[in-house]
């Protein structure tokens, strides 16, 4: 019998070089016997995979937070529940600073 991996132990959360999301998921993959990254992130659409790198989309401060509402959304919450539940806003969620 092969030895199971778990999988949740391969993935963690970067800051998105492009937008600053904080919570671009990169996860290691195993391919062809070798280990490479795999990361994409929700807002902006950056990509790393492997050794390539797509920039993602230039968004204005509106996109960004629509971006992140419709992540939300996704994800089944939404922006006032965040707020309510966990005392999260949208500024939390990027490093770099959103006017306001």
């Amino acid at each position: 019998m092969e030895n199971s991996v778990d999988n949740t132990a391969l993935v963690t959360y970067r800051v998105c070089e492009n937008c600053g999301f904080k919570l671009m998921r990169a996860e290691r993959v195993h391919t062809e016997g070798m280990d490479s990254l795999y990361a994409l992130c929700p807002v902006c659409r950056r990509k790393v995979d492997g050794a390539v790198v797509y920039a993602g989309d230039a968004l204005t401060e509106y996109e960004r937070r629509r971006a992140w509402a419709v992540w939300l959304y996704e994800m089944g919450l939404t922006p006032e529940g965040v707020q309510r539940v966990y005392h999260l806003s949208v500024e939390d969620f990027f490093e770099c600073a959103l006017g306001t």
